[in-house]
């Protein structure tokens, strides 16, 4: 079971990353990596990577739609393009999954880290 700490360090990533992603159409990930590992690094109960990661997918798919269709996409999309990025997104994923459940922990965490500090 999650901590209130954990789920509000989780809640503030998400929400923080819908608001990027509702602007720009891409980077919640990111933004809730950055919150995730803030957190951690400061010493609170912010959960597991695998949680954020979970909650990233989750909340990611669920705002999807209703953000292609606000903001009209699918008119001024170039569907060949799309459809090449899902099948290659749709190969990627699986084996970054596959990764997080097998790698040390710690390591990931560290080199995610690590990426944050370089890409900020």
């Amino acid at each position: 079971m999650a901590t209130i700490s954990c789920i509000a360090v989780l809640v503030l990533g998400n929400l923080l990353g819908a608001i990027v992603r509702g602007i720009t159409g891409f980077g919640s990930a990111i933004i809730n990596l950055c919150v995730w590992v803030v957190f951690t690094c400061l010493g609170f109960d912010a959960g597991t990577l695998q949680q954020a990661v979970v909650a990233e997918c989750v909340c990611s798919e669920i705002c999807a739609l209703p953000l292609l269709r606000l903001t009209k996409a699918a008119s001024t999309c170039d569907w060949r393009l799309t459809s090449s990025l899902f099948i290659f997104a749709s190969l990627g994923a699986p084996v970054g999954a596959a990764l997080l459940t097998t790698l040390p922990v710690r390591g990931v965490e560290f080199v995610m880290a690590c990426v944050l500090v370089l890409v900020l």
